[in-house]
């Protein structure tokens, strides 16, 4: 009985590694094959042991269409496909100030603004708690908004004569980008015309400008 089980134990490891050797390699979606050559139509692949095309040792899948140099893969030619890499001591990486992307495609800049490219939270800049990676950008919570006077992401006050203090934004969702309501005297105001219900402020710099079409506007004709 020990016997055996001294022969079943380094079997059951080795079959371990095959198994996770195959789930690391990514095969191509629809691409079924008896031989390696009824996977040409994809570059660098191979038939696998399942009957599928994958990618080349070393090789890394960009899309449905083929295989290629991705960061983290050899390099011995120099070469390497993913985007903003070097091939450095017979490695691929990505160039200084650059990370990797989820899949190893393609490297780009490291994030340094509201709005840059990002895979994780940690990457982005310090907009304080409120800051998240969110659809592969550098951004805010949804119960956040980004001031970018401050460049930090504040707890957003939605609406016009609530309370507000020096760590939350007033910020109405309807306005975007385009916010003209301050916290003035702990209470958010609209600087400018508020619509009716209350959910938009045009702000001052629009007000004056109707104000002064208006005025060249009586000028014109008063002269005529």
């Amino acid at each position: 009985m020990i016997a055996r089980l001294r022969i079943w134990v380094p079997v059951a490891f080795l079959a371990l590694l095959v198994a996770c050797a195959y789930a690391a390699k990514e095969e191509i979606p629809n691409s079924d094959c008896n031989s390696d050559s009824q996977c040409r139509s994809w570059s660098n692949a191979k038939c696998n042991d399942r009957g599928r095309c994958e990618c080349l040792e070393e090789y890394t899948l960009f899309n449905d269409t083929g295989c290629g140099k991705g960061v983290r893969d050899r390099c011995y030619e120099g070469h390497c496909d993913a985007n903003n890499t070097v091939c450095y001591t017979d490695i691929c990486v990505c160039k200084p100030t650059y990370t990797a992307n989820y899949n190893n495609t393609f490297c780009y800049k490291q994030p340094q603004e509201y709005g840059d490219l990002c895979n994780t939270t940690s990457e982005c800049p310090d907009f304080g708690d409120g800051r998240e990676c969110n659809r592969g950008r550098c951004g805010c919570q949804d119960a956040f908004a980004f001031n970018h006077t401050q460049k930090l992401c504040k707890y957003k006050i939605d609406e016009v004569g609530k309370a507000c203090n020096e760590n939350q934004i007033c910020y109405l969702e309807r306005d975007g980008d385009n916010q003209h309501v301050r916290c003035v005297d702990d209470v958010c105001k609209c600087i400018g015309k508020l619509s009716k219900d209350k959910q938009s402020c045009s702000g001052a710099a629009t007000l004056l400008a109707s104000t002064s079409a208006l005025l060249i506007a009586f000028l014109a004709r008063s002269l005529t």
